[in-house]
């Protein structure tokens, strides 16, 4: 058995449109297209030009190259729509949404997490790379789809007709499938039925094999399932029913009786109901034959990616003297690195101007001071960061890196390659006293304090209070509070927190001098620093660390003073270098309507189609 949700009824769009199809077909010559990419993206040092394309290059170069099939695919689509006179609108795009949006049952929000959760999409990119292809693949495909009278009358069945709320097993044959013993027992007792619907190898195990009531005719059920369940009398009653790839066991909860409405009040609505339906299941078929008709190839400048299937052929990639060209459609239509970035920075590359710009500040400074950094020092400086996190680097690159969603190249470029130039930027300024490695001598070896702290937000000056006054009566008292606070941190171990020693340990100067006054057992009077509101108690004195020889970790001591003072000071060179710069972000946010219709405009052009009037 399997359930639908209304809002995957164009599902099956989404891959179709990842599709790779061969075949020929020619386009008139492309005629000239505006130079979108250089368009300023952003100003620094008053009037130097950060361009769209610079930002494109950039957005290409981490990890843009795998949008290309998503790019040419749309491409493909407005181009064939355009050459069949074919538009849609925005307000056209909005009402597919809120169909999206009814259908699925979700409020914007919650529709908004499933569709980047389940498809890695923003709303943007279902509304220009879902919505908008499908309407426009479904203009192209209506004058195919028909519906008949018999049809409608089984769609009326479906909705409104007898259902049936059921538990289902629905379990795969082959070298796993069930012996019969298990089957006969299922059906005998209700409690074996319930182990082996948790235990099922499907998503029916969730809820133990409960579905939504189901009529007949559905869509894709099979038949022999669909008349095993309607043959049930009573609820509780069960039977197993085999079909060619699952042996399937249905037990019957309830029969709902046929709704009170006329086929002649609903018919239009189902009418509807059955063309959208027949109208989504041939949108792949034309999206192919039309992606077979712009016969797409790539070019020797993408680079090629690994197949799921190691042993399968890699697609060949065609010969192209431009290296911007990335892809040619109809034989002689290029779709170009510019058009890529453009196509990046429409879907949330916008966001990452900013790094660029910071990026450029700090490489535009290091040429003016003819500072680089070389491999040696790149890759030291990536072991030294592994060891301060103490992760081995395929571990790291595995693990750490997706979270942020950079690949290693990315780290290397975007953060250990301006670190190490501002580093150099920096250090002549940073020099080690006497007094720094006293200080970091007893931050290490010297005496240290345990203790617990409560916070509370800025603002919540009366409740700290009140708090406060009742962790003053006794351990458990405080205890019963730490546990309460807002910080889950803080509260897991009611407050606990690694041993405070002199000269920065303490995340606030604030709370190492507060420690320090306190005698064991004392609790702190509430003070405020940037976190918020705190109270310190001290629970215990760890003495300073005896025969430790200041002269054999002074070089340690002295590294790590040379790596505190040149981190505050390279904060501080890059402060001033961006306000030196001043950059002015002109691009700050996903295009307009009128920066969508010049995008299609600039496809069209390109191809020497003539743009429909608007």
């Amino acid at each position: 058995m399997s359930t639908r949700n209304g809002l995957w009824r164009w599902g099956g769009v989404v891959p179709a449109l990842l599709v790779a199809a061969a075949a020929s077909g020619q386009q008139p010559a492309p005629a000239p297209a505006p130079d979108v990419g250089k368009r300023v993206a952003a100003f620094i040092h008053g009037s130097t030009q950060v361009t769209r394309e610079e930002l494109g290059e950039y957005l290409i170069a981490r990890g843009g190259m795998d949008k290309i099939d998503l790019l040419v695919n749309r491409k493909v689509v407005e181009l064939e729509a355009a050459k069949r006179g074919i538009t849609v609108t925005p307000l056209e795009v909005s009402a597919g949404v809120n169909e999206d949006l009814q259908s699925s049952g979700l409020s914007r929000d919650e529709f908004v997490q499933v569709i980047r959760s389940r498809y890695g999409k923003s709303l943007y990119e279902w509304e220009q790379d879902v919505v908008r292809q499908r309407l426009l693949l479904g203009k192209m495909t209506r004058a195919k789809v028909s519906v008949t009278e018999d049809e409608v009358r089984k769609a009326f069945e479906t909705k409104h007709g007898e259902r049936r709320e059921a538990f289902v097993i629905n379990w795969p044959k082959g070298k796993d499938a069930l012996p019969e013993d298990v089957k006969k027992l299922a059906l005998e007792k209700h409690e074996e039925f319930e182990k082996l619907a948790l235990r099922q190898p499907n998503e029916f195990a969730k809820t133990g094999g409960k579905i939504n009531p189901v009529g007949r005719h559905v869509d894709g059920e099979d038949p022999r399932a669909e008349q095993a369940l309607f043959s049930l009398k009573q609820p509780g009653d069960a039977v197993w029913v085999e079909t060619e790839g699952a042996s399937i066991c249905v037990r019957l909860i309830r029969v709902i009786p046929p709704d009170p409405v006329t086929f002649e009040q609903v018919k239009a609505t189902l009418e509807k109901d059955v063309f959208d339906r027949k109208l989504s299941r041939m949108l792949p078929e034309v999206f192919n034959e039309v992606r077979a008709a712009a016969n797409p190839q790539l070019t020797q400048h993408v680079p090629p990616r690994p197949a799921a299937d190691p042993n399968a052929p890699v697609a060949p990639r065609a010969q192209h003297p431009d290296p911007k060209v990335l892809a040619v459609l109809y034989g002689n239509t290029p779709v170009t690195r510019t058009d890529l970035g453009e196509f990046l920075i429409a879907r949330g590359g916008y966001e990452k101007l900013e790094s660029l710009v910071n990026l450029r500040i700090v490489h535009a400074e290091a040429a003016k001071r003819n500072l680089t950094a070389t491999p040696e020092e790149i890759e030291a400086t990536l072991v030294d960061n592994l060891k301060a996190i103490n992760i081995e680097k395929a571990d790291f690159v595995k693990t750490i890196l997706p979270k942020a969603k950079k690949t290693l190249e990315e780290y290397v470029e975007d953060e250990i390659r301006p670190t190490i130039l501002l580093r150099k930027m920096c250090k002549d300024k940073v020099q080690v006293t006497d007094d720094d490695l006293k200080k970091a001598f007893d931050r290490h070896f010297g005496e240290k304090r345990e203790a617990k702290i409560i916070m509370w937000q800025p603002g919540q000056f009366r409740q700290a209070q009140r708090d406060w006054e009742k962790a003053r009566e006794g351990d458990a008292q405080f205890d019963q509070v730490a546990r309460a606070q807002f910080d889950p941190n803080l509260a897991s171990g009611a407050g606990k927190v690694s041993p405070i020693g002199r000269h920065g340990d303490a995340p606030s100067p604030a709370i190492e001098d507060t420690v320090f006054k306190l005698k064991v057992g004392e609790l702190s009077h509430l003070f405020q620093t940037q976190a918020g509101i705190l109270c310190i108690k001290c629970t215990g004195v760890i003495p300073p660390q005896q025969g430790v020889d200041p002269a054999k970790v002074r070089p340690a001591l002295e590294k790590e003073v040379i790596d505190r003072k040149l981190a505050q000071e390279v904060a501080a060179t890059f402060a001033a270098l961006r306000a030196a710069a001043n950059p002015n972000l002109i691009l700050r946010g996903p295009p307009t309507e009128r920066e969508n219709q010049e995008g299609v405009e600039q496809i069209l052009n390109q191809a020497g189609v003539t743009v429909p009037k608007r």
